[in-house]
């Protein structure tokens, strides 16, 4: 007759044996072809969201296939170090085209832009910084409390036109500075929370506590403003619609807290003497009738191209502000074969749209003596 003393053993080797498995196969989930987020997205205590140090994950869908690896920031890049005598350090921040959404490391804006800058004779070293469904609060903050620790030389911000709607969910949580500026932006809250030292050594040490505090996350936020990148009620792409969508007077509001944060980052970078840039980019419906071609209606744009009314908004706004601005649109719009530029249904840059951007940004960086 086994004793109860061997009955228990057993449970806690069986069990013990069971969770060191499910630990190995999610420490390992990127080797399958399947997406796993749970492995390298984790949340952040000024910016809302960002990923593990050296985190791992795949991203898959009908489109691409790519395995994601972080390095020592939590970036898809290089591991960053001290800088090296007589080199410029130029940091890149955006969402996620410059997360390089779908594309390889080598095929990404980032690491083509620090190719093309060294082509141009510049002793250059890009440090990404993007992050998925990160806006341009969310971009300031880790910029005022992370990124300028990198000490760069130059500070490229990508804008992309989900920001506004972005910026508009994350003011919920917005925390502003003794001058009244965005600081950072508050942690969502949860109904199920670790406290935080067993959170950050469980992070550090389980994939398998990676997924559960992802699911704790998304699935148990205290109100609507605690998880997510914007309402589900909000027009992601209003920005590009067109007046008879969308009037004058209501249009404007969309920007508000864009605009602070964007004037905000470059305050912050006057004061330390660093050059600041705005780039934005085109979306497929902007660019050709050819782009984004078999997506498009999953954000309710039709056939044809839609007129760029956000690019001369902005125009307006920066010169306003005096915040430096460079369009991509003539860029995208004069390419030879435009539909090559975005995936046909996912809308994000292909390899070939990454090349352009960053051979037109490192021929303007260059130009404006950024760097």
């Amino acid at each position: 007759m086994i004793s109860w003393k061997s009955r228990l053993l057993r449970i806690f080797f069986s069990v013990a044996f069971t969770l060191l498995l499910l630990e190995a196969m999610l420490r390992y989930f990127y080797l399958l072809p399947v997406t796993a987020k749970g492995a390298y997205l984790c949340r952040h205590r000024y910016a809302d969201h960002m990923h593990y140090p050296y985190g791992v994950g795949r991203m898959r869908t009908g489109e691409f296939n790519v395995v994601l690896t972080m390095n020592n920031i939590g970036m898809r890049d290089d591991d960053v170090g001290p800088k090296m005598p007589g080199r410029k350090r130029l940091l890149v921040i955006g969402d996620s085209f410059m997360e390089g959404w779908g594309c390889e490391r080598g095929e990404i804006f980032t690491d083509r832009l620090e190719e093309e800058l060294k082509a141009l004779g510049k002793d250059v070293e890009v440090v990404a910084a993007g992050v998925a469904s990160w806006s341009t609060l969310a971009e300031a903050a880790w910029l005022r409390h992370e990124g300028f620790a990198l000490q760069p030389d130059a500070v490229l911000l990508s804008f992309d036109a989900t920001d506004c709607a972005g910026d508009s969910f994350y003011a919920h949580r917005l925390e502003r500075d003794e001058k009244g500026r965005p600081d950072h932006i508050r942690p969502g809250r949860r109904r199920f929370d670790f406290p935080a030292l067993i959170h950050e050594y469980l992070a550090a040490h389980s994939y398998m506590y990676r997924y559960l505090d992802r699911a704790l996350t998304k699935k148990f936020p205290v109100t609507e403003w605690d998880y997510g990148f914007w309402a589900e009620t909000d027009d992601v792409w209003a920005p590009m619609r067109s007046d008879s969508e969308i009037p004058d007077a209501l249009y404007e509001s969309y920007w508000t807290r864009t605009r602070e944060a964007l004037v905000t980052m470059k305050e912050l970078c006057d004061e330390k003497m660093i050059p600041f840039l705005l780039m934005q980019h085109p979306a497929g419906v902007e660019t050709d009738s050819s782009c984004w071609e078999t997506g498009r209606g999953t954000a309710k744009f039709g056939p044809g191209l839609i007129a760029p009314r956000r690019f001369e908004y902005m125009q307006r706004m920066t010169d306003q502000d005096s915040v430096p601005y460079f369009s991509l649109l003539d860029t995208f719009q004069r390419a030879e074969k435009p539909a090559r530029l975005f995936f046909p249904y996912d809308g994000h840059w292909s390899k070939e749209g990454h090349a352009l951007a960053a051979e037109a940004m490192a021929a303007e960086i260059v130009r404006r003596g950024m760097i």
